[in-house]
């Protein structure tokens, strides 16, 4: 009896956690203060939050990322509920900060560290991008939306570093090109104009999961 009474209950916490207006969202990053003084401190570990600013920090900086500006802090107060990351797609996406949210969807991705994802709603900036169930999928910057995986790779990398191959790529017809080549990156084998069909000996087709690759992995092989 006692099982079903904690089943139904976590049921209807559920549903209430996870309706289309994502109050829950709101009061959580109120709670975890995740937003002060028009700054960004996600809370992603009991004590450790995220933070962006062009400007250096007076907290302790674990590490930071000289080219996301994010960087990695210490937080001596403890917060049981952090923001965490879920693989899952979700259609329902929320814009959220201390006081509203609205709900959206991404109309751009993030390709590389230059340019920014895009959502289809906005608020006052800072604000996080949550899915209906408050897993963190992106946080909202001045330059725009950095994106859960660019966030994850920098919490999970030891020196907060990016591989290179030397080049730079844009969508064409469908098809990812090379637009710059370093000459002076060793062994670069690309020109400008080359088409990239193939990683892994899969079709190449969507830029920024190619970008991904690029920046992420210590060394990118087979592509054609």
């Amino acid at each position: 009896m006692l099982r079903l009474f904690v089943l139904f209950n976590f049921y209807i916490f559920s549903l209430y956690a996870c309706n289309d207006n994502c109050t829950p969202c709101i009061e959580k990053v109120q709670d975890s203060k995740s937003i002060k003084n028009k700054n960004l401190y996600v809370i992603i570990d009991n004590h450790l939050r995220i933070t962006f600013s062009p400007d250096n920090q007076n907290a302790v900086v674990i590490k930071k990322d000289p080219f996301l500006h994010l960087y990695l802090i210490k937080d001596i107060q403890n917060f049981k509920y952090p923001f965490m990351f879920n693989d899952k797609h979700n259609s329902n996406l929320f814009i959220v900060n201390q006081k509203n949210s609205k709900k959206g969807v991404f109309v751009k991705s993030q390709i590389g560290l230059n340019s920014f994802a895009k959502f289809s709603t906005s608020l006052d900036s800072p604000a996080l991008i949550l899915d209906k169930c408050s897993f963190l999928k992106g946080i909202v910057t001045p330059n725009g939306i950095i994106e859960e995986s660019y966030i994850r790779h920098f919490i999970n990398s030891q020196d907060s570093s990016y591989s290179d191959i030397g080049i730079r790529v844009k969508d064409l017809h469908n098809n990812v090109v090379v637009k710059d080549s370093d000459p002076f990156f060793n062994n670069n084998p690309f020109k400008i104009g080359d088409m990239i069909l193939l990683f892994d000996m899969k079709r190449v087709k969507i830029l920024h999961s190619l970008c991904k690759i690029f920046y992420f992995q210590k060394l990118v092989q087979n592509i054609k």
